[in-house]
């Protein structure tokens, strides 16, 4: 899914895309995700997060699991 395939490239899994991916000491924003994956995949009509922000410390942000539900109204 492509979708899923850029959230784990911002998580640092792959580099398929140009976006912008997990650093140490400083902040991943969820909003800016969802504008990359607005841009990449223009059918998209809505997306939630179920995390905020992350203001990481030393240590870069990681997925523990990821979960891509798609609805079709």
């Amino acid at each position: 899914d492509g979708i899923e395939n850029l959230i784990r490239c911002a998580f640092r899994e792959n580099t398929d895309y140009d976006v912008r991916r997990t650093w140490p000491y400083s902040r991943f924003s969820f909003s800016q995700l969802g504008r990359e994956i607005h841009k990449n995949f223009p059918v998209t009509e809505s997306l939630n997060f179920s995390l905020d922000d992350i203001a990481s410390e030393l240590n870069v942000p990681r997925l523990k699991s990821l979960v891509v539900n798609i609805e079709n109204e």
